[in-house]
C-alpha cells in the first residue's frame, strides 16, 4: 500500500500517510461488532487512553472512523489502516486517494501555469524589443506596461475585473498594434 502511494502522493501528503501507516503498528484491535458492517475498537499504542471506533463497509470497502481525520485532513488515520490491515485491504481504495493530494493534480496547475507565463513572456520579449529601439519608445513602451500591469493588480483586487473586459482589451491592443507599426 506505501509504495502505491507513494507514486500517487505529494511528497509532504506521502509523508503524512506513511507516519500514520507506521504508527498503525503500534495499534491494537478488537472487533466490537460482525456482519457487512463491522465495529472495531482501535486503541492508539502510544496512549491506551485514546479509543476509536472504526465502522468499516466490506461489501463497499467504505470506511469511517471516530477521529475524522480523514474527513479534516483528506488522509486515512493509523485507526483506518488498522482495520484495513485487519481485514485484508492492500491496496488503497481510490475514493481515499483525493485528487489535491496527488502529483497530477499538483503538475496539471504548474504546466497550466507554466504555459500562459511562457505565453506573456514572448508577448513581452516582442514588445520590448520594439520598445528599445529609440528613447521615445522605451518610454512609450515602458509607460504601457506599467499600465497594464496596474490594470492586472486592479483585476485581482476586483473581482468584477477578473475576467477582463473589452475595454481594456482594446485599449492594450491598440497600444500594443501602436507600437508595433511605429
Amino acid at each position: 500500500m506505501v509504495r502505491e502511494v507513494a507514486d500517487v502522493y505529494t511528497r509532504t501528503i506521502f509523508d503524512i500517510f506513511q507516519e500514520e501507516f507506521v504508527k498503525s503498528n503500534s495499534c491494537s484491535l478488537n472487533k466490537i461488532e460482525d456482519g457487512t458492517i463491522s465495529k472495531y475498537r482501535v486503541v492508539n499504542g502510544e496512549d491506551d487512553s485514546k479509543i476509536f471506533t472504526v465502522t468499516f463497509h466490506d461489501s463497499e470497502k467504505r470506511v469511517s472512523c471516530s477521529c475524522c481525520k480523514f474527513e479534516f485532513s483528506g488522509v486515512l488515520c493509523r485507526h483506518v489502516l488498522k482495520v484495513f490491515s485487519e481485514v485484508g485491504i492492500q491496496t488503497l481504495p481510490k475514493e481515499y486517494i483525493l485528487k489535491r493530494w496527488t502529483m497530477s493534480a499538483k503538475s496539471s496547475r504548474q504546466k497550466a501555469v507554466a504555459l500562459c507565463c511562457n505565453d506573456l513572456c514572448r508577448d513581452v520579449i516582442k514588445y520590448a524589443e520594439e520598445g528599445a529601439t529609440s528613447a521615445v519608445m522605451y518610454k512609450i513602451a515602458k509607460e504601457a506596461l506599467q499600465k497594464a500591469f496596474a490594470e492586472v493588480i486592479a483585476a485581482k483586487k476586483d473581482v468584477r475585473l477578473v475576467e477582463p473586459s473589452k475595454h481594456i482589451t482594446i485599449k492594450v491592443l491598440v497600444l500594443i498594434h501602436w507600437f508595433v507599426i511605429s
